[in-house]
């Protein structure tokens, strides 16, 4: 897979099912690790305050 692709899939393992579904990445292996993985990662907002007046 490209590189942007294998760095959007290492930050959003839930992204690599869609992206396999979309042909976009081929995936080998037991794919419940990326579940698993994806499962101890935190979700938030990029557009964050990281200043607040």
């Amino acid at each position: 897979m490209p590189k942007a692709l294998a760095a959007a899939v290492v930050l959003q393992p839930a992204a690599a099912t869609r992206l396999a579904t979309a042909g976009k990445v081929t995936l080998d292996g037991d794919t419940s690790v990326l579940d698993a993985y994806a499962a101890v990662l935190d979700e938030f907002d990029p557009n964050f305050p990281i200043v607040t007046p």
